[in-house]
């Protein structure tokens, strides 16, 4: 329950930080519909078992593409910078494997959602599963 909390805590503090830069960051005015598709989403927050990393997906309005891109980033929870782990575009959904060493996430990168993994040793993702239908899973058992 208090990991629960914790994300919570994290994914609303990030979402309050984001409209607090949004609404300082130029003139003042009503909130309107082409500002709020433009904001960058936060999801998928897991903090790593050794409760010093978060994982989470940002997905970036791209507005020619009609679409959303989406990006594995991480941070320290001591107030570090945050920093991306991919490139793809069509990532979400991280969790930690249970050393803290490996991130396992979602992403329909060659075309259908596959889970794929990534060491934070460096390297690119590998696939780990072929499916033709994954639905929401998890990767490791908690």
């Amino acid at each position: 329950m208090k990991l629960r909390l914790m994300r919570g805590g994290f994914t609303v503090l990030t979402l309050l930080t984001g409209v607090s830069a949004f609404a300082q960051s130029g003139a003042k005015h009503a909130m309107t519909f082409d500002d709020l598709i433009k904001m960058h989403r936060i999801s998928g927050a897991d903090i790593s078992h050794s409760g010093k990393w978060v994982a989470y997906a940002v997905s970036t309005p791209d507005m020619d593409a009609n679409r959303g891109v989406g990006n594995i980033w991480i941070a320290s929870t001591d107030g570090g910078k945050s920093v991306q782990l991919t490139q793809g575009g069509k990532d979400n959904s991280p969790l930690w494997s249970p050393d803290g060493r490996t991130l396992g996430f979602l992403s329909s990168r060659d075309g259908s959602s596959q889970v794929y993994l990534l060491s934070l040793e460096g390297g690119e993702p590998r696939k780990l599963t072929r499916a033709s239908w994954l639905p929401h899973i998890a990767i490791w058992k908690r």
